[in-house]
């Protein structure tokens, strides 16, 4: 899977939710595959994080970590627990994006 399409996903995602994309860094995460990198005193997501080794599906680990981005753009939560906002939320973008047209435009290549 190109990095490119990756981010060219991620970009649309944001496009519809109508939020600031952040910067998608390739490099090594810990468990899990992707996390978001945030400021701690502002709250503010700085970057999503994504290992492409350990992340066994893309799509939810961007759709995951964009629920995390507008959390903490919103309500300043990080959602360290998975609080039930959180998992409300991440629902919601697994029902509208996961194997959308989306999907099939850039991630299927």
């Amino acid at each position: 899977m190109k990095k490119e399409n990756i981010i060219k996903y991620y970009h649309e995602v944001c496009k519809f939710e109508k939020i600031q994309p952040i910067p998608i860094i390739f490099c090594n995460v810990g468990k899990g595959g992707a996390c978001v990198r945030y400021d701690v005193r502002t709250k503010k997501p700085l970057e999503i994080r994504i290992d492409l080794k350990r992340c066994h599906d893309i799509e939810w680990g961007i759709l995951h970590e964009t629920a995390h981005q507008v959390l903490l753009l919103k309500y300043g939560d990080q959602a360290q627990k998975h609080n039930l906002r959180f998992r409300k939320l991440q629902d919601i973008f697994i029902d509208k994006y996961m194997y959308s047209v989306l999907t099939w435009k850039y991630l299927a290549k």
